[in-house]
């Protein structure tokens, strides 16, 4: 393990648009092992939520997602019930990506989220996860908000007897449906939670989106219909998250490359694809998350809306906030809001609602994705309280990588750290050489939490590489 790390001294001199800032810090040799942490209150908790919204009883939280077309482990399977539509090639490119895929899957995909479900019982698996690990992402926490970990170990004979027990006599609350928890008490039945997340319930004549219509590539003639439809238009596959399985067509080779993933999606059995209107917009594409209550009595929580980050292939990559602006963005989502959370609950749905936004010309907010589920906002609207007592009204988050153990940022972010001006909400170790950290941080103006973003990737790189 290593023991220590250098922090580098000199200016980084971080570009960002026509401007140039220069963060200093000084050159100090920092002992892993007495870093001092800054306990970070969140505004409120998962468990808060659910227990202000019609589920009081105690309740247990499974973060983790399955996939469909990948074992993780003999005892964590493929999904073969609620089956997704992602194309394994994103994920495992090549057959020695298995072993760190499976590794990441099992601990930094799932622990990102751990700190904000705040006190509730959480199912987390051995060996994967990292006792330290999680222990280091959770004492930056108050203790009246820190989860409770229910550890259970996969390589055992018994593991399945232990999940039952950590689940038992509880209210089971879920990332993602599984095929275990058919038959469990659950917020909302697997079942229903898997309609509610496909595509197709997108075209609901009471939720407000862009023009859809769901297109069959079961019939030669509806495929051919996507080579002859004018340009631009998107596409996307019924079951895909973070921006995987969408496509905006918007030129001859963007359709050719839709074209090509559309054909190996029906290879893999998919049936239909959602095809909608392109809406241009100067606005951000906003991610807007909100609280809906067993209750129809209840008014829906909003929790605040964050501009979404992607990379050039669509795959969401993070999130930015502006604190300051959030009033505003509720008072002109609230109608949005409203309508969507009265149609889930129609169907009995209690839980976090991620909806995807864009303002279309008329300045009309559009629907354009719908997450009944926790959605990926949780790991930074919950920080608005903490960041403006800072005097930071912007904040953004990132998922880095770097070389070494997942200590290692904690002592190379450490002044940062200390001060609150960057959480980690999890760091893991995903090889024996590398590991996965999700960071957020916070910034006067959205030019400094640009540079800070670029100071935190610097640092690790010349740190700890």
């Amino acid at each position: 393990m290593i023991d220590k790390f250098l922090v580098p001294t000199a200016s980084f001199n971080v570009k960002r648009s026509s401007q140039t800032f220069f963060i200093n810090t000084p050159y100090t040799s920092i002992a892993s092992s007495h870093i001092v942490i800054m306990v970070v209150e969140l505004d409120t908790t998962l468990a808060e939520l659910y227990a202000n919204n019609g589920l009081p009883g105690p309740i247990v939280v499974d973060l983790y997602r399955t996939y469909t077309h990948i074992d993780l482990h003999d005892n964590f399977p493929r999904e073969r019930m609620f089956v997704e539509d992602e194309d394994p090639s994103t994920y495992c490119s090549e057959e020695e990506d298995l072993p760190r895929f499976k590794k990441w899957a099992l601990n930094s995909r799932t622990i990102r989220h751990l700190p904000m479900v705040g006190p509730a019982d959480v199912i987390l698996y051995l060996p994967y996860n990292s006792r330290d690990n999680i222990d280091r992402a959770l004492d930056q926490f108050p203790k009246h908000q820190r989860p409770m970990v229910k550890y259970v170990d996969l390589d055992s004979p018994c593991m399945a007897k232990d999940r039952r027990m950590a689940i038992k006599d509880k209210k089971l609350v879920y990332w993602r449906p599984k095929s275990w928890m058919v038959g469990e008490d659950c917020s909302v039945p697997p079942e229903r939670s898997y309609m509610l997340n496909d595509k197709r319930f997108l075209i609901h004549p009471e939720i407000p989106t862009p023009s859809l219509e769901m297109v069959s590539l079961l019939h030669e003639d509806q495929r051919d219909y996507l080579v002859k439809l004018q340009l631009p238009f998107g596409v996307k596959f019924c079951r895909c998250s973070s921006g995987q399985g969408t496509y905006i067509a918007t030129t001859e080779e963007e359709r050719r490359q839709m074209l090509e993933a559309v054909r190996r999606y029906r290879e893999r059995g998919g049936v239909d694809i959602q095809v909608s209107e392109f809406v241009g917009s100067r606005k951000p594409h906003y991610g807007v998350n909100f609280f809906v209550g067993r209750d129809e009595s209840l008014q829906p929580c909003f929790l605040g809306a964050t501009e979404q980050v992607v990379a050039k292939n669509g795959v969401w990559v993070g999130g930015v906030i502006d604190y300051q602006a959030q009033g505003d963005l509720e008072r002109r989502l609230r109608n949005t809001i409203a309508v969507v959370a009265r149609t889930l609950q129609q169907y009995s749905y209690v839980g976090w609602i991620g909806i995807d936004v864009i303002f279309d010309s008329d300045d009309r907010p559009l629907v354009v994705d719908l997450n009944a589920r926790i959605a990926a906002g949780i790991g930074i609207v919950l920080f608005s309280k903490h960041f403006m007592s800072m005097g930071l009204p912007f904040a953004g988050m990132e998922t880095v990588s770097f070389t070494g153990p997942a200590s290692g940022i904690y002592a190379a972010l450490s002044a940062s750290i200390e001060s609150g001006k960057v959480i980690v909400t999890l760091s893991a170790e995903v090889t024996d050489t590398e590991s996965v950290a999700s960071v957020v941080f916070g910034g006067r103006t959205r030019d400094d939490l640009n540079a800070v973003a670029d100071w935190i990737r610097d640092v690790l790189r010349t740190c700890l590489n």
